[in-house]
């Protein structure tokens, strides 16, 4: 098949939407020709790996707003307008490269958020939209767990989704995909409510065979827990800091990764719980420095109040750690109770307290460590690896065009 692929966010060697860029257009390109507009902001990294690893059924093209629009929009609070107004010029960029081209179809994969509308069905090539998140929301009765600024975000976030749920673009992208993909059954959800004639729940992310860890014994010996994700109060850090002090666990440490703006309301919490010496903030750290923190702790701890499919997650399952996190978003597919804990939310102390059993439980046995961590890995070998993903899409795509038979072109 030959594929045009929409990847906003797209770069070797990194994790979230730029590694759900990579890892889809590299998986694709082993078997079809696939042509990936981005941003130039990931010029050079990719060229650098294309000279190492040369495909020929991968090429780019770099695509942008004006330079002064970009400096003035990115380096601020505009961002999201920088984003829309860039999906909608996208289609200009591309009618050129239809012609020469001539895709089979056109894929937006990134950034994955449903309620940004794209211009690309506009080109008259079927086309795939997604995974997409977004669609999830603060349950009302963790709102309690977030400052007052915290719930006014979740407020205004509810109602920039509500205002784009009006926009004609989102409702045209909406009724010309040939498919939609919801990262969440409540992001599904909010794709039939646009118009989606096809609508299918896959998560977003996955990771490479060679990133899950050789089987080994559990070698945790110090009680420490991690937290890793942008310091966002809908990130759940607070629970996490507040489960760490009722478990009252021996020289039990929270180990937090990442930087953001709650960071200075969760150093107070730590200080008002009488656990600042056990709560350490280490800022953000190389993907290595993250990955050997997530192997060294006893479980990964992702109290996330919504969160589309935490690329940690898969991070903790591929060195055998379990997750402890809510029963909300793409975490409940990620995961089995075979290798997690997931809470179901009913109020902010009863996420507290059960948080905690939880870290309790998993530090008490080596024996329920090590079967967590296998089971978290197997789940992943079989379902969530880069290849498996990609031969997905590909017979997704086959059923779109119709194809009985897989159509490559090499």
């Amino acid at each position: 098949m030959k594929i045009i692929l929409s990847a906003f966010a797209c770069g070797p060697g990194q994790g979230s939407e730029e590694g759900v860029g990579w890892g889809v257009a590299t998986g694709l390109a082993q078997r079809n020709r696939v042509h990936v507009l981005t941003t130039p902001r990931f010029r050079a990294a990719i060229q650098d790996y294309q000279a190492a690893h040369p495909n020929p059924n991968l090429t780019f093209s770099y695509h942008d707003l004006t330079p002064r629009l970009r400096r003035l929009i990115v380096h601020s609070a505009l961002w999201q307008i920088y984003y829309y107004l860039w999906q909608r010029k996208i289609a200009g960029w591309a009618r050129t490269l239809i012609e020469q081209f001539d895709p089979d179809l056109i894929h937006h994969i990134t950034y994955g958020r449903y309620w940004t509308p794209s211009s690309l069905w506009q080109l008259g090539k079927p086309f795939v939209w997604g995974p997409l998140g977004g669609g999830d929301r603060c349950p009302p009765q963790l709102m309690a767990s977030l400052s007052s600024a915290g719930r006014w975000s979740e407020r205004l976030r509810e109602w920039a989704q509500a205002l784009a749920h009006l926009d004609p673009s989102l409702k045209a992208t909406a009724r010309h995909a040939a498919v939609a993909l919801g990262g969440t059954d409540e992001t599904g959800r909010c794709l039939r409510e646009l118009g989606c004639p096809r609508v299918e729940v896959r998560l977003t992310n996955a990771v490479d065979v060679d990133f899950i860890a050789p089987e080994s014994p559990d070698a945790r010996h110090q009680p420490i827990f991690c937290s890793i994700g942008r310091l966002l109060e809908w990130k759940g850090q607070a629970l996490a800091i507040r489960a760490l002090a009722q478990a009252q666990i021996p020289g039990a440490q929270l180990v937090i990764l990442g930087e953001g703006p709650a960071l200075g309301r969760l150093q107070r919490l730590a200080q008002q719980l009488n656990v600042a010496e056990s709560v350490k903030f280490l800022g953000n750290q190389p993907r290595q420095a993250v990955r050997e923190w997530v192997q060294r702790s006893l479980a990964l701890v992702h109290p996330a109040v919504h969160d589309q499919a935490p690329t940690v997650v898969f991070e903790a399952m591929a060195v055998a750690t379990p997750v402890i996190g809510l029963a909300l978003g793409g975490i409940t597919i990620q995961t089995t109770p075979e290798c997690a804990i997931l809470i179901t939310p009913l109020s902010v102390d009863q996420v507290v307290t059960d948080l905690a059993r939880a870290m309790r439980h998993v530090a008490s046995d080596p024996q329920i460590r090590h079967e967590m961590g296998l089971a978290g890995q197997l789940r992943l070998r079989a379902q969530f690896t880069w290849p498996t993903k990609v031969a997905a899409f590909e017979s997704l795509y086959e059923s779109v065009l119709g194809i009985k038979e897989p159509l490559i072109v090499t």
